[in-house]
Formats: C-alpha cells, structure tokens, sequence
C-alpha cells in the first residue's frame, strides 16, 4: 500500500466516506431494513442482515479486513446521514487491483451520490494506494449500477454467465474496468 488513509474521506460538501463504527450499527441497520425488498434484487446477502447484532459482526469484520489490508468499506454520509456504503471488496495487491462494490438508499438515488463517491474511491485507488486498475461488476439487469462505471469512463470487458447466486437464482455480471493512465 503507497500511503495510509485518513477518514473521513471527504467527496464534497455534502458527501463524505467513513469508517463504519459501532455507534453506526443501529443506522446501519435500519437502512438495510428500510432497502430490504430493494436491494434484494440485486445482493445477496440479504438473509444474513436480521438483526443489529448481525450489523454489529459486519462492521467488526470491516474493521479486520481494512486492518489487515484485504479490504476497505466506507459508509456514504449525505449531509452526515448514513445512507449507504461503498467499498473495495478485495484488494489484490499483486495485481495492484480492487474491486468497487455499492449500494444506496432508494430515496437517495438519482442524485449522482454513488458516481461521486466512485470518483472519490478511484481517486483513492489510483493515487492514495498505488493501485494501476479498478474494476465494478454489476448485474446484467440492473443498469442505474450500470450507468455507473460508464459514466466514469470505465469499459465493459466482458459478461459472466451465472456468475452470483441470488437466493434461488443465479445472475449474470458484467464486469467493467478502470486503468491508471
């Protein structure tokens, strides 16, 4: 890693990227309670978000992979209100690589929130940690995510058949790239 970070990542004046602590469990929590039905179509991790306890061991578990370098998510404050969270899913240190991955309020979309937190992560990645590229998978069907990276100047590299098991499913992904020019 080229330098270490200093939280909160502020992307402007309204938005900023942090940490997730234990005082956010309840806020965290209730988030993903309110966007259930939403983000359902599209993670998978729904089922395992039952409780704050359980958003309490995710946020411990941030804290542990941000430590030992394996990963980093931040949670998106819009006017100091948590309203989603954003990370590099994993860090590939020998490739200089990580994946960004999001999710967003429903009443917060449209706003261009997540196109500016990306930039901000990019920015992070390609001059805070020396990363050379950064790639978002997003589902074949879900193109607000899409729109995303291509707004970004990212390029579609290819489509994984079947690549996520969405509880009784599976989905396909397209995979997009970013490199460090």
């Amino acid at each position: 890693m080229q330098q270490s970070l200093t939280f909160p990542i502020v992307v402007d004046a309204d938005i900023s990227l942090d940490l997730l602590h234990l005082q956010d469990t309840q806020a965290l929590f209730e988030l993903v309670d309110k966007n259930r039905a939403y983000l359902r179509t599209w993670l998978p991790w729904l089922d395992t978000v039952r409780n704050p306890q359980d958003q309490e061991t995710f946020i411990q578990n941030t804290h542990r992979q941000w430590t030992a370098q394996q990963a980093l998510s931040l949670g998106i404050r819009h006017q100091q209100q948590l309203v989603g969270v954003i990370s590099f899913r994993v860090f590939d240190w020998e490739n200089n690589t990580a994946e960004i991955g999001y999710w967003l309020d429903e009443s917060h979309q449209g706003q261009g929130i997540v196109t500016r937190a990306c930039q901000t992560m990019i920015h992070v990645a390609f001059h805070r940690l020396g990363l050379t590229s950064v790639t978002i998978l997003c589902a074949t069907g879900n193109h607000k995510s899409q729109a995303v990276p291509l707004r970004l100047g990212f390029t579609w590299q290819k489509t994984i058949p079947d690549n996520q098991r969405l509880y009784d499913h599976y989905i396909d992904s397209h995979v997009y790239l970013l490199e460090y020019r």
